[in-house]
């Protein structure tokens, strides 16, 4: 049986792996012959406090190539170590070769790179995983990247963003190439901070000119996310600077929500 929902047609043991994260009844549907690999359960069974799902579906054989569970599982290195030791991803790849382009947080990057992330993979913009962590003003990440061999000719722009991010006095004038039009992961930058609630952060992107109503994922704008997760002072701080409330956001094809 599934149940249909925006993405799809959900397996039942996507409810039990992905959902409720019942490790009882995640066995007991592989036991009856729930197949692991139905392009659900292992991505979403990283979302849960425990590695047991998990560790039972790939105990059963469940694939995690092409599911795209390695970038659920970013800030979780316990679960990444898990798909990496016991699944069959390869440096060869997509999802293992680009992680570096998505990683958080130092332990996720040595283990990344201990499995064959590549370091100098690029993503849409050309940007490597270096310029990445320096648009996002992460000074950790960068040290973790150059100590293990990356290329640190960072992206100029990336810099100059990684410097208004982290709240330096002077970060310079803004680029050329961003004074006409941004390039969307840039501007993917205020969304994300909205999303945190960091409202510093925040203030200094509308400052330095990054658009009100940039998209992130699914569409959506820094007023959407900071909704989502309940950041009542960033909703209040995108009101006050003009978010438009009444716009829509919501993956292709599917219905799209409000702020």
């Amino acid at each position: 049986e599934t149940f249909d929902n925006e993405y799809g047609a959900m397996p039942v043991l996507y409810g039990a792996a992905g959902v409720a994260h019942d490790p009882q009844t995640t066995r007991l549907l592989l036991d009856r012959g729930a197949n692991p690999d139905d392009g659900e359960s292992v991505y979403h069974s990283v979302e849960a406090e425990s590695t047991e799902c998990l560790e039972i579906l790939l105990e059963r054989g469940a694939t995690v190539r092409h599911t795209n569970a390695l970038g659920n599982a970013q800030r979780r290195p316990d679960m990444q170590r898990l798909l990496l030791e016991r699944g069959d991803l390869r440096p060869a790849d997509p999802e293992l070769r680009d992680s570096l382009l998505w990683a958080r947080g130092e332990e996720s990057v040595r283990l990344l790179i201990a499995y064959g992330a590549d370091l100098e993979a690029r993503d849409r913009d050309g940007l490597t995983p270096y310029s990445n962590a320096a648009r996002r003003g992460d000074e950790a990440l960068m040290a973790e990247l150059a100590e293990a061999g990356a290329d640190t000719d960072a992206d100029p722009v990336a810099l100059w963003l990684g410097a208004v991010v982290r709240g330096e006095a002077d970060p310079g004038p803004r680029p050329a190439a961003v004074r006409g039009a941004w390039r969307r992961a840039d501007a993917e930058l205020l969304p994300m901070f909205a999303s945190a609630g960091d409202d510093d952060v925040v203030e200094r992107l509308l400052a330095a000119g990054v658009p009100l109503h940039a998209r992130g994922i699914d569409e959506g704008t820094g007023l959407h996310y900071a909704g989502m997760w309940g950041r009542g002072d960033t909703v209040a701080l995108l009101l006050a600077r003009g978010a438009e409330p009444n716009l829509m956001a919501g993956p292709s094809g599917a219905p799209r929500q409000r702020a």
